[in-house]
């Protein structure tokens, strides 16, 4: 049986329009799953940097205020371990029905039938322009962690230059065993 990585990598031109070859826009990912499983992505348009990833969700910051609510003030973004990028903004309710701006990536990535993150951000901005790289909330990284099981890998940026894997920042994740009988 052929190599899958290499029936993928076929796929790929070798050059583009412009002439750079194609493996200076292309990436290959090797992932290990929690349960020792091996995938291979290619990604046809990786981004290179955080820094990428980050000015996406910066795009996305649209402030908009409803009496005390304010929405769209948090702008999310990931991407995909095929290097689908997905953005959303968080929704502030007086109802408590809201979400944050990851849910709304996630959703946007669930939509197009995707489950595995390779790497996501939120930003906020203040009113002088400063922007702040935010961890997602324990609600967003739970949120995270259920939609695949490898998301437990996947990188969090937590701020320019700084990432950890979502098992980093949950402790305790796996299901325990059970405890052993007691004796009476």
């Amino acid at each position: 049986m052929p190599n899958p990585l290499s029936l993928l990598l076929a796929l790929i031109p070798a050059t583009f329009a412009d002439g750079q070859p194609a493996a200076d826009r292309n990436t290959v990912r090797k992932r290990l799953f929690p349960d020792g499983r091996w995938t291979t992505s290619v990604y046809p348009w990786a981004m290179r940097e955080n820094n990428d990833l980050i000015s996406v969700a910066q795009a996305k910051l649209n402030p908009h205020r409803v009496g005390d609510r304010l929405f769209g003030d948090v702008a999310a973004a990931l991407e995909t371990t095929t290097g689908a990028i997905h953005a959303g903004v968080c929704i502030d309710t007086g109802s408590g029905t809201g979400f944050c701006a990851e849910h709304a990536a996630i959703a946007s990535m669930v939509t197009s039938g995707e489950y595995a993150i390779a790497r996501i951000v939120a930003v906020w901005q203040d009113a002088k322009g400063g922007l702040t790289v935010l961890a997602p909330c324990g609600r967003c990284r739970e949120f995270i962690r259920q939609m695949d099981p490898s998301n437990i890998e996947t990188t969090i940026i937590l701020s320019h230059g700084r990432t950890a894997p979502l098992h980093d920042l949950i402790p305790e994740w796996e299901w325990p065993e059970p405890e052993p009988p007691v004796p009476f």
